[in-house]
């Protein structure tokens, strides 16, 4: 980001750059495995003036609530819940509010942020895959949000064989 535009997102998050993808294939083979996946963008076209930038939490939190149901998985289900970097109270309070185990919450350092928008949700899920070894049958609760009211939310889980 280059003036004028700032790195700051009021007192929410410190905005960073980066780019990120996820190859997905459809084969039977060892990996982490997409269980459920919910989007949810709200239909509005309306530009978001800077002061009211901010995440919806019940937003957040009702996608994941959708995305367990789909999967018929509890929030006490998962090894891993794997938040966005953009502030480490809003990943607790989201956690709180939809049950999920806090302590199974995965930052890679508490209260290091620095938010990579599109690319944050890829980014943190390399870099938990890469500090773990994953067994058969254990899972992630992957969640994401954005400044406009977006929110998206995934369970993957590990197969082994």
């Amino acid at each position: 980001w280059l003036p004028p535009f700032s790195r700051q997102t009021g007192s929410l998050t410190v905005l960073a750059d980066g780019a990120a993808a996820i190859l997905v294939r459809r084969e039977a083979c060892p990996g982490w495995h997409v269980r459920s996946l919910t989007v949810r963008t709200p239909s509005t076209s309306v530009s978001v003036p800077p002061q009211d930038i901010c995440i919806d939490e019940e937003v957040v939190v009702e996608v994941i609530e959708e995305t367990c149901a789909q999967t018929g998985l509890k929030p006490t289900a998962f090894d891993w819940i794997v938040p966005p970097r953009i502030n480490t109270t809003l990943a607790c309070n989201v956690s709180a509010e939809a049950r999920l185990p806090v302590g199974r919450m995965w930052y890679p350092e508490s209260g290091d942020i620095g938010y990579l928008c599109a690319a944050d949700a890829p980014a943190q899920l390399h870099v938990l895959l890469q500090t773990i070894v994953p067994a058969d049958g254990q899972r992630i609760l992957l969640w994401s949000a954005g400044f406009q009211g977006q929110a998206a939310c995934a369970v993957l889980e590990y197969r082994g064989s």
